[in-house]
């Protein structure tokens, strides 16, 4: 029991409609054959009471609600649970709500269905987008950390995600599979564009999402065909410090650092001495004949 108990998906319905929100939870647990405990809130209220107690795997809520809608829960939850994955299920599926809610992290924007039919459809794929979850390992707080070192870590880790970045009020996307950047988009931007404007921002948020097929593979040139000293895009491959290389080095592989020479002081030299006075008489010099006088 034990077991079951720790495989279970819990999916947290957002929904103020109890008799659309009853018909959905009986449904999810129909389909679900025991796999899901599905959580429902008729308001936001018991929502943020049911996250607090943890160990919630996809939040789904709806687009339109009294007091605070879904937009601004959607903004609420990208602040205080930047990781927990999230879908919206909205009778108003428009254009304008689906860029909205994937300005702030929406996984996936449905439309309510109308048929028994569609709520299998939405069963499974919610179930995908609650299978993935973020990889254990460390987590922590990096300050100043460059958008160039997080695509280089995951690039090297051979990673298969969806790195999203918002800065300045918008909004992109790369993705990268296997290690390599086959697609970045940045509305209206596309491919190599758009990578080099999420290059650009200065500072912002960034988030790992679960991987999807992009709508397209704009950026060529897969990093696996290339060294793995060059297993990175062109624009990434920076020159690296010769200091920063050496610090990851093992310590079996440094050079010992070499000893100054101790220099040897000289001999003493003797002073020379002054040269001693001559006491002989210096010689006159000779003296001419003198004529005589007539």
């Amino acid at each position: 029991m034990s077991t079951t108990t720790l495989t279970k998906r819990r999916v947290l319905f957002v929904d103020d409609e109890p008799a659309f929100l009853e018909l959905l939870g009986e449904a999810m647990v129909g389909y679900s054959s025991g796999t899901w405990e599905v959580l429902l809130a008729s308001n936001t209220s018991k929502a943020l009471s049911v996250l607090q107690e943890g160990g919630v795997h996809l939040v789904v809520v709806d687009v339109h609600m009294p007091v605070v809608d879904g937009i601004q829960f959607l903004k609420l939850l990208q602040r205080k649970y930047p990781n927990l994955p999230r879908a919206v299920l909205t009778g108003d599926a428009s254009e304008e709500h689906r860029q909205a809610c994937q300005a702030n992290g929406v996984e996936l924007v449905l439309e309510k269905p109308r048929c028994p039919e569609g709520l299998e459809i939405v069963y499974a794929t919610l179930d995908e987008l609650a299978k993935w979850q973020p990889e254990t390992g460390f987590q922590g707080v990096l300050r100043r950390v460059g958008l160039q070192d997080v695509l280089q870590m995951e690039c090297l880790a051979r990673s298969t995600v969806i790195l999203e970045i918002t800065a300045n009020g918008e909004t992109g996307q790369i993705f990268i599979e296997q290690g390599s950047i086959i697609h970045a988009q940045a509305p209206p931007l596309r491919g190599e564009a758009a990578f080099n404007r999420l290059l650009g921002f200065s500072g912002g948020q960034f988030n790992l999402k679960a991987f999807a097929e992009p709508p397209e593979r704009s950026i060529s040139g897969s990093c696996l065909a290339r060294p793995a000293s060059t297993n990175l895009p062109p624009i990434l491959n920076r020159r690296r410090n010769p200091r920063r290389s050496l610090l990851r080095r093992p310590l079996s592989s440094r050079r010992p650092r070499r000893r100054a020479r101790r220099s040897r002081p000289l001999a003493p030299t003797t002073p020379k001495r002054p040269p001693t006075p001559c006491c002989c008489p210096s010689p006159r010099p000779p003296s001419l004949p003198q004529s005589r006088s007539s």
